[in-house]
């Protein structure tokens, strides 16, 4: 620390002194990284080793024949209900936050048949298969109209804590072809 009353040749001193260290102190450091390096550096593991490139794959969840009939008596279902007019075989298939927010059976049942109007006018309904997606189950069908046109329809479940089985989503394409 510099004193202004100490006089001038002490402060001198005290400067110097953290000048000279501060060139030591430098000078060591840079003489450290020009030091000669080791002959056997470590390696990096070998590339199957390395746990940035280790993918995690969990093994997906299958379904018991009984979940796998449920889930498509819930989609025959759901397609039954708007094909004939049931609103309440389609509020059975929403979700809580669907039965919420629409608070009917019929204002569901609108809903789901201006959505879907493919499914309005079903006439034949086959189950292509039922698959585990992360939480969800995935459904994907064919469905022909009344009118002989062929839709694909994938629709994706969840089981809600009861154990009832809810249609979350449904996308709907047009699959043209050999008629199902």
């Amino acid at each position: 620390m510099v004193s202004l009353k100490a006089g001038w040749g002490r402060n001198l001193a005290v400067v110097a002194t953290g000048i000279m260290a501060t060139v030591l102190i430098g000078t060591v450091q840079v003489n450290s990284l020009n030091a000669p390096l080791p002959k056997a550096l470590p390696q990096a593991a070998p590339k199957a080793d390395r746990l940035d490139l280790v993918a995690y794959h969990p093994e997906p969840r299958s379904l018991t024949k009984g979940q796998e009939d449920a889930v498509r008596g819930a989609v025959e279902t759901f397609v039954w209900g708007l094909s004939n007019k049931q609103p309440k075989a389609v509020w059975r298939f929403a979700t809580e936050y669907e039965q919420d927010r629409f608070g009917t059976e019929e204002a569901a049942y609108t809903f789901f048949s201006k959505i879907h109007p493919p499914l309005v006018y079903a006439k034949r309904l086959t189950v292509d298969s039922v698959t585990q997606d992360g939480e969800a189950t995935m459904v994907k069908t064919y469905v022909r109209d009344r009118i002989g046109l062929q839709w694909s329809a994938d629709f994706a479940l969840l089981q809600d804590d009861a154990g009832d089985w809810k249609i979350v989503d449904c996308q709907l394409r047009p699959a043209p072809g050999e008629l199902i």
